[in-house]
């Protein structure tokens, strides 16, 4: 749901005199089951819960000292749209010359924070009884108005205006070293308030809404138009195009990781830099191995772009700091960054070719850092720190898809690659995206490696917030619980619910029905578009499991063949379709032609459709009797991905080596349904030619929550 609470200002004053109720609507929102009593509300809270409820008092008494009429509007816990970040607090209302306005309000109960000089716009505080390094708080703020500034049309468009602040409530006594260099600038963007400052935050609110009538403009935060997500790929394109430069602000974890990288490997380039400059006997070089862990659409690319973006803008020292590339093994979702990046539509071919050796030159496959020399190293003498390394910074996205062996590479490990021949490798990883057993990208072997090369590692660093499925992070937990995967950390986030406003899913019966749905979506497309402005990929798409064989290349290059067979739930034949074109399989999210061919993983992997429609072949299947789902060897019709499993298994019997096989596949194919089913935006639909399975999901479905409906 975008909100947990929004009324007038006079209705939340009454709302707050009862001490239970705002408690209560959080435990409706994160806990499953019935509603709970005020008593089971209150010993359900968790300490965020509690530290939420105590911090609207002080909220309340600096609204009232500012004397704002009962007609401002209220919203708590505002969700930013398309991400699972919320805003705390929000009040809008007019100012005294009739301008639209409404206040971002962020709540700290801290009681002390040290700014770190190093690293603006971070401060390390005490958080649960350990130090944590977090996002500076009117950093935060700031980030949040900016996001709604390029987010919301209401705003961008001028019609209501936004404004922050941070509010640290408790006896701080520090406020002096946070607001100084380096985050003055933040301050001066979104002032900082503590608990000495209450008249001063009351007049702050006073001077933007003080006129009151907010309801309108907390309609327009609920319900106004969004412009597709601004991803940072338009800033790379820009920065490459030499145009105005008006980035995507970064948000919370994202900005940690991002000043992280920065901060790190600007260090380790100018130790190295300084190296070069020595005599070649005495040179000795440093290097460094970074980790940013994520699950699907946290924004891993989008910090990598940014991060790479910056990297290249301010390592301009001498050739080696300026020798950085972006790196990625898939090339389909290489070919579709690029696209992005130059600026013009797939069918511009002439146009496209013209713009390609602006960007191309900075974007690598992960089969180009091999060298012959590398397998000589580990020797009796052998020294990582006199190895020179090629390349400054390597920032390597979809790095969990790294592997051992794929055509053409003639190494051993693309780890090693990667990590022997850069001062710096970012690594932007998801272990549940692994999809073969060759695929090596995992924290184990990175630090394995990192060892062997004397390079410092730092992280995994963690990226929470969800820009992915409308930032539904429910439905991904939810997806992820009725695939029976393991729960990251070993524990269940909100697999019980999401919000079906925010993403639209369901389990279809019909292969048909689900063909026609996509058919739909994109038969309202205007011809020869084939990208949004933000970069996220318009209309819908099928994709598929590998639960299909592919008929050889000599005789279907070009998605001449209908290899992909679906049957429905009698057994009969019910949809024939040609998997994606091997001729332009590189190409095909983004080529209008393509739009009736069936993807695969390893073509749609790292992008983002508006819509997905996903079919779920033999190779996934539910076991009513024992409430289990299996993968079924057979049917799992990927030969790479099945190489590397299993030995002979001598003196098993062929059903027991089936058995085996399958349990061995079954990590491998859940992994890929969940990457095929996280590829949409606004919603997805599925099809499983397993009845038992399309049933066991439907009743999944059935339970799951819908949060839609807000209580106000």
């Amino acid at each position: 749901m975008p909100v947990v609470y929004h009324n007038s200002l006079g209705r939340f004053r009454a709302d707050m005199r009862d001490p239970h109720l705002i408690p209560l609507m959080l435990a409706d929102i994160f806990h499953s089951g019935a509603s709970l009593s005020p008593e089971e509300a209150l010993r359900t809270r968790t300490s965020e819960f509690r530290s939420w409820s105590n911090s609207l008092g002080y909220v309340e008494k600096a609204l009232a000292m500012g004397g704002l009429p009962d007609d401002c509007g209220v919203l708590l816990e505002y969700r930013l749209p398309r991400t699972s970040r919320r805003v705390d607090v929000i009040v809008t209302g007019h100012d005294e010359k009739g301008g639209a306005n409404f206040v971002i309000i962020e709540l700290k109960q801290w009681s002390s924070a040290s700014p770190l000089p190093e690293d603006p716009g971070l401060v390390e505080t005490k958080l649960g009884g350990q130090n944590r390094v977090l996002t500076h708080p009117s950093y935060q703020a700031y980030s949040y108005e900016q996001f709604l500034r390029s987010m919301l049309a209401p705003v961008y468009e001028g019609k209501i205006s936004p404004s922050a602040c941070a509010y640290l409530h408790n006896d701080y006594t520090d406020k002096a070293s946070l607001s100084a260099p380096p985050n003055d600038v933040y301050v001066s963007e979104a002032p900082l308030f503590d608990a000495r400052d209450q008249s001063h935050l009351a007049d702050y609110l006073k001077r933007a809404v003080g006129a009151g009538s907010g309801r309108e403009i907390s309609w327009e935060l609920l319900n106004g138009r969004l412009s597709p997500s601004p991803r940072l790929i338009e800033e790379v394109g820009r920065l490459f195009l030499k145009t105005k430069r008006t980035g995507f602000v970064l948000i919370e974890d994202q900005y940690v990781a991002y000043r992280r990288i920065l901060t790190q490997a600007k260090l380790t380039v100018e130790r190295d830099c300084e190296a070069f400059e020595k005599p070649e006997g005495q040179r000795r070089f440093a290097r460094k191995a970074i980790i940013v862990e994520g699950g699907p659409g946290t924004g891993k690319s989008v910090v990598a772009l940014t991060v790479f973006a910056e990297l290249l803008r301010s390592l301009s020292i001498d050739r080696f700091a300026r020798n950085i590339r972006f790196v990625s093994p898939t090339a389909s979702y290489r070919n579709a960054l690029l696209a992005i990046l130059k600026g013009v539509k797939p069918s511009e071919r002439l146009e496209s070719l013209r713009r390609a050796n602006d960007v191309n030159c900075f974007f690598r496959g992960a089969t180009t850092f091999f060298k012959p020399e590398s397998h000589s190293d580990f020797g009796p003498r052998f020294d990582p720190a006199l190895i020179a390394p090629e390349y400054s910074v390597l920032v390597v996205d979809e790095a969990h898809r790294l592997n051992t062996r794929t055509n053409m590479y003639r190494g051993s490990s693309m780890v090693q690659d990667v990590i022997r021949g850069s001062a710096v490798c970012v690594f932007f990883l998801d272990e549940e995206q692994s999809l073969r057993p060759v695929d090596e990208g995992s924290v184990k072997r990175i630090r394995e490696v990192a060892g062997q090369y004397g390079a410092e590692v730092v992280g995994p660093l963690r990226l929470e917030a969800q820009f992915r499925c409308q930032g539904s992070e429910g439905f991904l937990n939810w997806l992820s619980d009725a695939l029976q995967m393991p729960h990251r950390g070993g524990a269940s986030a909100n697999e019980e619910g999401w919000d079906r406003n925010a993403f639209d899913f369901d389990v279809l019966d019909d292969p048909r029905e689900l063909v026609r749905w996509v058919k739909g979506i994109n038969a309202k497309l205007p011809a020869g578009h084939g990208l949004q402005k933000g970069g996220v990929l318009e209309g819908a798409r099928l994709l598929a499991g590998y639960a299909w064989d592919w008929s050889p290349e000599d005789v279907n290059p070009d998605a001449q063949a209908n290899d992909v067979e679906v049957r429905d739930h009698e057994g009969r034949v019910a949809v024939s379709l040609p998997w994606n074109s091997r001729k332009s399989s590189t190409e095909w999210a983004i080529l209008d032609s393509t739009r009736g061919q069936v993807g695969c993983v390893h073509t749609c992997q790292g992008l983002e459709f508006e819509y997905v429609g996903v079919l779920i072949g033999r190779d996934l299947r539910y076991d009513p009797v024992k409430k289990k789902v299996f993968a079924d060897y057979d049917s799992f019709r990927d030969s790479a991905g099945k190489k590397g499993l299993f030995g002979s298994s001598p003196g098993l019997t062929a059903a027991e080596k089936h058995r085996l096989r399958s349990g061995l596949v079954l990590k491998y194919v859940r992994r890929c349904y969940r990457v095929l089913l996280s590829r949409g935006i606004r919603g997805a639909r599925v099809y499983c030619e397993d009845k038992p399975l399309s049933d066991y999901l439907k009743a999944k479905l059935a339970l799951a929550r819908d949060f839609s409906k807000s209580r106000s």
